[in-house]
Protein backbone atom coordinates (compact mmCIF):
# COMPACT_ATOMS: atom_id res chain seq x y z
CA UNK A 1 0.00 0.00 0.00
CA UNK A 2 1.52 3.35 -1.04
CA UNK A 3 1.35 6.74 0.73
CA UNK A 4 -1.56 8.05 -1.34
CA UNK A 5 -3.62 4.98 -0.53
CA UNK A 6 -2.86 5.36 3.18
CA UNK A 7 -3.88 9.02 3.06
CA UNK A 8 -7.11 8.07 1.33
CA UNK A 9 -7.81 5.65 4.15
CA UNK A 10 -7.17 8.45 6.67
CA UNK A 11 -9.56 10.73 4.75
CA UNK A 12 -12.30 8.10 4.89
CA UNK A 13 -11.82 7.66 8.63
CA UNK A 14 -11.88 11.43 9.11
CA UNK A 15 -15.21 11.60 7.28
CA UNK A 16 -16.62 9.16 9.81
CA UNK A 17 -15.04 11.02 12.75
CA UNK A 18 -16.57 14.33 11.68
CA UNK A 19 -20.03 12.78 11.46
CA UNK A 20 -19.62 11.13 14.86
CA UNK A 21 -18.32 14.37 16.37
CA UNK A 22 -21.37 16.23 15.09
CA UNK A 23 -23.62 13.53 16.58
CA UNK A 24 -21.78 13.74 19.90
CA UNK A 25 -22.18 17.54 20.05
CA UNK A 26 -25.87 17.21 19.21
CA UNK A 27 -26.34 14.90 22.20
CA UNK A 28 -24.24 17.32 24.27
CA UNK A 29 -26.66 20.11 23.33
CA UNK A 30 -29.61 18.04 24.48
CA UNK A 31 -27.80 17.30 27.73
CA UNK A 32 -27.26 21.06 28.15
CA UNK A 33 -31.00 21.64 27.72
CA UNK A 34 -31.80 18.98 30.31
CA UNK A 35 -29.30 20.44 32.78
CA UNK A 36 -30.73 23.92 32.33
CA UNK A 37 -34.30 22.73 32.87
CA UNK A 38 -33.29 20.82 36.01
CA UNK A 39 -30.80 23.29 37.46
CA UNK A 40 -27.82 20.96 37.10
CA UNK A 41 -24.19 22.09 36.73
CA UNK A 42 -22.47 21.80 33.37
CA UNK A 43 -19.18 20.58 34.81
CA UNK A 44 -19.36 17.24 36.67
CA UNK A 45 -15.76 16.24 37.55
CA UNK A 46 -16.61 12.74 38.77
CA UNK A 47 -18.39 11.87 35.51
CA UNK A 48 -15.46 13.12 33.40
CA UNK A 49 -12.90 11.26 35.53
CA UNK A 50 -14.88 8.03 35.23
CA UNK A 51 -15.23 8.48 31.47
CA UNK A 52 -11.49 9.15 31.07
CA UNK A 53 -10.60 5.94 32.89
CA UNK A 54 -13.04 3.99 30.73
CA UNK A 55 -11.85 5.26 27.34
CA UNK A 56 -8.18 4.95 28.34
CA UNK A 57 -8.70 1.34 29.32
CA UNK A 58 -10.49 0.60 26.06
CA UNK A 59 -7.69 2.20 24.03
CA UNK A 60 -5.05 -0.07 25.53
CA UNK A 61 -1.57 0.70 26.95
CA UNK A 62 -0.03 2.04 23.73
CA UNK A 63 -2.75 4.66 23.16
CA UNK A 64 -3.82 5.33 26.74
CA UNK A 65 -2.10 8.74 27.06
CA UNK A 66 -3.15 9.90 23.58
CA UNK A 67 -6.74 8.91 24.28
CA UNK A 68 -6.79 10.88 27.52
CA UNK A 69 -5.51 13.98 25.72
CA UNK A 70 -8.11 13.55 22.97
CA UNK A 71 -10.99 13.15 25.41
CA UNK A 72 -9.80 16.00 27.62
CA UNK A 73 -10.19 18.22 24.58
CA UNK A 74 -13.55 16.68 23.67
CA UNK A 75 -14.82 17.30 27.19
CA UNK A 76 -13.65 20.92 27.02
CA UNK A 77 -15.36 21.43 23.66
CA UNK A 78 -18.52 19.90 25.03
CA UNK A 79 -18.47 22.08 28.15
CA UNK A 80 -17.88 25.17 26.05
CA UNK A 81 -20.74 24.27 23.72
CA UNK A 82 -23.07 23.63 26.66
CA UNK A 83 -22.03 26.88 28.35
CA UNK A 84 -22.71 28.81 25.17
CA UNK A 85 -26.12 27.17 24.82
CA UNK A 86 -27.04 27.82 28.45
CA UNK A 87 -25.30 31.20 28.60
CA UNK A 88 -26.31 33.06 31.73
CA UNK A 89 -25.31 36.69 32.18
CA UNK A 90 -23.27 36.66 35.38
CA UNK A 91 -22.98 39.63 37.79
CA UNK A 92 -19.41 40.15 36.55
CA UNK A 93 -20.56 40.37 32.95
CA UNK A 94 -23.34 42.79 33.86
CA UNK A 95 -20.85 45.01 35.70
CA UNK A 96 -18.42 44.93 32.77
CA UNK A 97 -21.21 45.67 30.31
CA UNK A 98 -22.31 48.63 32.43
CA UNK A 99 -18.72 49.91 32.45
CA UNK A 100 -18.44 49.56 28.66
CA UNK A 101 -21.66 51.52 28.16
CA UNK A 102 -21.01 54.06 30.92
CA UNK A 103 -17.38 55.02 30.32
CA UNK A 104 -16.62 58.17 28.35
CA UNK A 105 -15.01 57.95 24.92
CA UNK A 106 -11.67 59.40 26.04
CA UNK A 107 -9.64 59.59 29.23
CA UNK A 108 -10.47 62.90 30.98
CA UNK A 109 -8.00 65.73 30.44
CA UNK A 110 -8.70 67.45 33.76
CA UNK A 111 -8.11 64.51 36.12
CA UNK A 112 -5.67 64.46 39.02
CA UNK A 113 -3.09 61.74 38.34
CA UNK A 114 -0.83 60.23 40.99
CA UNK A 115 2.56 58.92 39.90
CA UNK A 116 5.76 57.51 41.35
CA UNK A 117 8.75 59.89 41.35
CA UNK A 118 9.12 63.47 40.19
CA UNK A 119 7.38 65.10 37.26
CA UNK A 120 10.22 64.80 34.80
CA UNK A 121 11.52 62.04 32.55
CA UNK A 122 9.50 58.98 31.60
CA UNK A 123 6.70 59.38 34.11
CA UNK A 124 5.87 62.89 32.88
CA UNK A 125 5.92 61.61 29.28
CA UNK A 126 3.57 58.76 30.19
CA UNK A 127 1.07 60.99 32.00
CA UNK A 128 1.07 63.61 29.23
CA UNK A 129 0.64 60.95 26.57
CA UNK A 130 -2.35 59.47 28.40
CA UNK A 131 -4.03 62.59 29.77
CA UNK A 132 -2.58 65.65 28.06
CA UNK A 133 -2.23 68.66 30.39
CA UNK A 134 -3.45 66.91 33.53
CA UNK A 135 -2.57 67.68 37.15
CA UNK A 136 0.30 65.32 38.02
CA UNK A 137 0.85 64.67 41.73
CA UNK A 138 4.11 62.82 42.53
CA UNK A 139 4.56 60.33 45.37
CA UNK A 140 7.66 58.61 46.69
CA UNK A 141 6.35 55.07 46.33
CA UNK A 142 3.84 52.85 44.57
CA UNK A 143 2.03 52.45 47.88
CA UNK A 144 1.63 56.21 48.10
CA UNK A 145 0.15 56.35 44.60
CA UNK A 146 -2.38 53.62 45.31
CA UNK A 147 -3.30 55.14 48.65
CA UNK A 148 -3.98 58.50 46.98
CA UNK A 149 -6.27 56.86 44.44
CA UNK A 150 -7.96 54.73 47.07
CA UNK A 151 -8.70 57.78 49.24
CA UNK A 152 -10.07 59.77 46.32
CA UNK A 153 -7.25 62.31 46.23
CA UNK A 154 -6.55 61.29 42.63
CA UNK A 155 -8.83 59.59 40.13
CA UNK A 156 -5.97 57.69 38.48
CA UNK A 157 -2.56 56.35 39.39
CA UNK A 158 0.31 55.58 37.03
CA UNK A 159 2.73 52.90 38.24
CA UNK A 160 5.68 51.17 36.54
CA UNK A 161 5.25 47.56 35.46
CA UNK A 162 8.65 45.98 36.14
CA UNK A 163 10.03 42.73 37.52
CA UNK A 164 7.46 42.88 40.36
CA UNK A 165 4.56 42.45 37.91
CA UNK A 166 3.00 39.54 39.81
CA UNK A 167 3.23 41.39 43.12
CA UNK A 168 1.58 44.44 41.56
CA UNK A 169 -1.25 42.32 40.15
CA UNK A 170 -1.74 40.79 43.61
CA UNK A 171 -2.01 44.24 45.18
CA UNK A 172 -4.44 45.45 42.53
CA UNK A 173 -6.62 42.37 43.01
CA UNK A 174 -6.58 42.52 46.81
CA UNK A 175 -7.33 46.25 46.95
CA UNK A 176 -9.81 46.06 44.05
CA UNK A 177 -8.11 48.35 41.59
CA UNK A 178 -8.69 48.12 37.85
CA UNK A 179 -6.31 48.64 34.95
CA UNK A 180 -7.57 51.45 32.72
CA UNK A 181 -4.74 51.74 30.21
CA UNK A 182 -1.26 50.34 29.61
CA UNK A 183 1.62 52.11 27.89
CA UNK A 184 4.93 50.90 26.53
CA UNK A 185 7.73 53.36 25.73
CA UNK A 186 10.42 52.99 23.08
CA UNK A 187 13.02 52.04 25.71
CA UNK A 188 10.90 49.01 26.64
CA UNK A 189 9.62 50.36 29.97
CA UNK A 190 5.97 49.70 30.74
CA UNK A 191 3.43 51.50 32.91
CA UNK A 192 -0.13 50.87 34.05
CA UNK A 193 -2.83 53.45 34.62
CA UNK A 194 -5.15 52.21 37.39
CA UNK A 195 -8.34 53.37 39.05
CA UNK A 196 -10.69 52.29 41.82
CA UNK A 197 -13.55 52.62 39.33
CA UNK A 198 -14.11 50.04 36.63
CA UNK A 199 -13.70 52.04 33.42
CA UNK A 200 -13.47 50.39 30.00
CA UNK A 201 -12.67 52.74 27.16
CA UNK A 202 -13.60 52.12 23.51
CA UNK A 203 -11.28 49.82 21.60
CA UNK A 204 -10.07 47.88 24.64
CA UNK A 205 -8.56 44.65 23.34
CA UNK A 206 -6.52 43.35 26.27
CA UNK A 207 -7.80 41.78 29.47
CA UNK A 208 -5.86 40.79 32.58
CA UNK A 209 -7.02 38.01 34.89
CA UNK A 210 -5.61 36.52 38.10
CA UNK A 211 -6.64 32.91 38.80
CA UNK A 212 -6.05 30.49 41.65
CA UNK A 213 -6.08 26.95 40.28
CA UNK A 214 -6.51 23.75 42.26
CA UNK A 215 -3.89 21.05 42.73
CA UNK A 216 -5.84 18.65 40.51
CA UNK A 217 -4.03 17.33 37.42
CA UNK A 218 -4.97 19.25 34.29
CA UNK A 219 -6.24 22.38 36.08
CA UNK A 220 -4.14 24.74 33.96
CA UNK A 221 -4.78 22.69 30.82
CA UNK A 222 -8.50 23.09 31.37
CA UNK A 223 -8.19 26.89 31.38
CA UNK A 224 -5.88 26.99 28.35
CA UNK A 225 -8.12 24.59 26.43
CA UNK A 226 -11.16 26.80 27.06
CA UNK A 227 -9.26 29.87 25.89
CA UNK A 228 -8.15 27.95 22.82
CA UNK A 229 -11.69 26.83 21.97
CA UNK A 230 -12.86 30.44 22.34
CA UNK A 231 -10.11 31.63 20.02
CA UNK A 232 -8.63 33.96 22.67
CA UNK A 233 -4.91 34.62 22.43
CA UNK A 234 -2.77 34.39 25.59
CA UNK A 235 -0.07 37.06 25.21
CA UNK A 236 1.48 36.52 28.66
CA UNK A 237 1.20 33.86 31.35
CA UNK A 238 3.02 33.88 34.67
CA UNK A 239 2.59 31.97 37.91
CA UNK A 240 3.70 31.72 41.51
CA UNK A 241 3.07 29.12 44.22
CA UNK A 242 0.51 29.84 46.93
CA UNK A 243 0.49 28.73 50.53
CA UNK A 244 -2.99 27.24 50.63
CA UNK A 245 -2.74 23.46 50.55
CA UNK A 246 -5.54 22.91 48.07
CA UNK A 247 -4.16 25.38 45.51
CA UNK A 248 -1.61 24.55 42.87
CA UNK A 249 -0.67 28.14 42.23
CA UNK A 250 -1.72 31.63 41.28
CA UNK A 251 -1.70 32.33 37.55
CA UNK A 252 -1.68 35.69 35.78
CA UNK A 253 -3.12 35.90 32.27
CA UNK A 254 -2.80 38.75 29.80
CA UNK A 255 -5.33 38.02 27.06
CA UNK A 256 -5.91 39.56 23.66
CA UNK A 257 -9.55 39.84 22.63
CA UNK A 258 -11.91 42.69 21.83
CA UNK A 259 -14.42 43.61 24.51
CA UNK A 260 -17.07 43.64 21.80
CA UNK A 261 -16.47 40.06 20.69
CA UNK A 262 -18.77 37.16 21.48
CA UNK A 263 -15.69 35.29 22.74
CA UNK A 264 -15.09 37.94 25.40
CA UNK A 265 -18.72 37.80 26.51
CA UNK A 266 -18.60 34.00 26.81
CA UNK A 267 -15.34 34.07 28.75
CA UNK A 268 -16.69 36.57 31.25
CA UNK A 269 -19.75 34.38 31.76
CA UNK A 270 -17.74 31.15 32.12
CA UNK A 271 -14.90 32.21 34.43
CA UNK A 272 -16.49 30.75 37.55
CA UNK A 273 -16.44 27.28 35.94
CA UNK A 274 -12.74 27.50 35.07
CA UNK A 275 -11.00 27.99 38.41
CA UNK A 276 -11.24 27.96 42.18
CA UNK A 277 -11.20 31.74 42.40
CA UNK A 278 -10.34 34.64 40.11
CA UNK A 279 -9.90 38.39 39.93
CA UNK A 280 -10.82 40.46 36.90
CA UNK A 281 -8.24 43.24 36.71
CA UNK A 282 -9.67 45.12 33.76
CA UNK A 283 -9.89 45.44 29.99
CA UNK A 284 -7.85 48.14 28.31
CA UNK A 285 -5.81 49.34 25.35
CA UNK A 286 -2.02 49.32 25.32
CA UNK A 287 -0.54 52.55 24.00
CA UNK A 288 2.84 52.32 22.28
Amino acid sequence: MNLNELRLEIDQIDDQLVKLFAQRMDVSARIADYKKENGLPIFVPAREAEKLRDVAQKAGPDLETYTKVLYDLLFELSRGYQSQRNAARTPLFERINAAINGTEKLLPRDANVACVGDTCGNIDMVCRKLFGQCAIIPFKSQEGVLHAVSQGMCRYGVVPLNSSKKELYDILAQQRFFIVRAIRLQDGSEYLCVSKMLEIYPGADKTTLRMALSDRPGALYKVLARLYTLGINVVALESRPVEQQNFRGMFYFDLETSIYSEEFVRLMCELEDLCEEFSYLGSFTEVV
